[in-house]
């Protein structure tokens, strides 16, 4: 009958608009990151990162009680937000960090930091590192999401943000970087490699190539 069709008509498009809403609830971004700055050490003959990321961020949501970051098979050994240390649960895909009840303003700015190790996958590569295998180099590769292997952030081509790396390597080896350097200081065998950009990127374009160059 023609009720029963304007009814299975208004049922379909009800259950299309609610599928379309839920699936752009489960894609939001759960925090707008404005900067990551990353301190990291690199283990090239095991093939580890060691680091520590801050991560300045506004919630275009003020409302949620925990944050999503992407990090892929990482041990997390402390997370803190605003400068406290904060309960967490890691997934082996996600760090999903509760967050404190507390009052904020639209626009207001947030910080995450992580201290993390990982024997990444994807992103990063270490290449020649033992005998019989070339030159030695280490070298990375994001696009589209393979940054989440060693860099715990939320790595979505969206999110546009500014970073900073700070990272202690052999001297012997030049480290390059995207951004400007800010400073090469040598600490004995090792030197002090400081890089950090101003223009706001999607996080996949971050780039480290090390080598003897």
């Amino acid at each position: 009958s023609f009720l029963w069709k304007v009814i299975r008509y208004l049922l379909t498009t009800c259950l299309l608009f609610c599928g379309c809403w839920i699936h752009a609830q489960q894609d939001k971004l759960t925090i707008d990151q404005i900067h990551l700055h990353m301190h990291l050490e690199l283990f090239p003959k095991v093939g580890m990162v060691k680091g520590h990321v801050a991560i300045a961020f506004v919630l275009p949501d003020t409302t949620i009680d925990s944050l999503r970051l992407d990090a892929v098979r990482m041990s997390v050994h402390q997370v803190s937000y605003n400068g406290l240390p904060a309960g967490y649960r890691n997934s082996g895909k996600e760090l999903i960090i509760s967050r404190p009840k507390e009052r904020l303003h639209s626009g207001d700015t947030c910080f995450l930091e992580v201290d993390y190790s990982c024997t990444p996958r994807k992103g990063i590569y270490f290449q020649g590192w033992h005998e019989g295998q070339g030159a030695p180099q280490i070298w990375t590769q994001g696009q589209g999401i393979d940054h989440r292997h060693w860099i715990p952030h939320q790595d979505d081509q969206r999110d546009k943000l500014t970073h900073s790396i700070f990272l202690k390597f052999p001297a012997e080896y030049e480290v390059i970087s995207n951004g400007l350097l800010e400073s090469s200081e040598l600490l004995g065998e090792d030197k002090m490699w400081k890089y950090r950009t101003k223009e706001p990127a999607p996080s996949y374009l971050i780039a480290l190539a090390i080598g003897h160059y």
